[in-house]
């Protein structure tokens, strides 16, 4: 069996973050970080956490926490990651539920972290699968990314692959259909009509493109079905981590 992808260590900050790792996957973190100046009795019970779980406690000065957390809002809490752990395509076959409709979410190379994360928020939110990631030009899986998902990028199993396009029609085989989520365009067609149009009534794979460049030709090729969101005229198209939680959110609708 080939061994899961894994990228090298980063820092993780903030309480969220810190907690759902602790909570999930404690193995993964080798050292928590205890801000001195901006302790907390919110962080004690992570520190309990981590104790329990064997990981290194360590406080630190403020000028340390800014090399290794940055400017970024700490909560007076960190932690070092060991390197995430990315699922592979054949992983999901044991995750898809026996009588019961699923969706994944697919980032047709999605480069900005914080779109990422959220991302990866909502799907945890709307009880999908997976979130499935190209292998290059996507963002990686980074502290920011953990912060952005509210820490749920701990639990979130992300498969990462070597081409978007060629797992759509591998999903296909495993009986998903397939939605690539564009914005609407008067000139051109849209024969399965908009998003509230579709009936998500069997295994859902929903397609995002990048920031500014959308969805890839081949990726709006292999899909069954494009289907823009509706807007207002003179509004150009929605940040991508907006038109994936309306996507997402209106296949959990429908679920019932």
């Amino acid at each position: 069996m080939r061994q899961h992808k894994e990228q090298k260590g980063f820092t993780i900050y903030g309480r969220n973050a810190v907690h759902e790792t602790l909570a999930h996957t404690p193995d993964r973190l080798s050292e928590l970080f205890v801000i001195e100046g901006s302790e907390s009795d919110k962080n004690e019970p992570l520190i309990t956490m981590a104790r329990a779980a064997g990981i290194q406690v360590t406080r630190v000065d403020k000028n340390k926490a800014e090399k290794l957390f940055g400017f970024h809002r700490t909560q007076g809490i960190g932690a070092y990651h060991r390197g995430f752990q990315y699922r592979q395509i054949a992983d999901l076959d044991a995750m898809v539920p026996e009588g019961k409709n699923a969706v994944v979410l697919m980032l047709d190379h999605v480069e900005d972290v914080q779109n990422f994360g959220a991302m990866v928020r909502t799907a945890m939110a709307v009880g999908a699968l997976a979130v499935i990631v190209a292998e290059h030009e996507q963002a990686p899986v980074t502290g920011a990314v953990f912060a952005a998902s509210a820490g749920t990028a701990a639990r979130m199993p992300i498969i990462q692959v070597s081409s978007i396009a060629q797992v759509i029609a591998k999903l296909k085989e495993k009986e998903f259909w397939t939605y690539a989520i564009d914005m609407e365009d008067d000139t051109k067609e849209y024969p399965a009509g908009s998003l509230w149009q579709q009936k998500f009534d069997a295994h859902t794979a929903i397609v995002v493109g990048a920031e500014g460049k959308g969805l890839s030709k081949k990726a709006k090729e292999n899909c069954d079905f494009v289907s823009p969101i509706p807007m207002e005229d003179g509004v150009e198209s929605l940040n991508v981590s907006v038109a994936a939680a309306v996507a997402l959110y209106e296949w959990k609708r429908q679920q019932g």
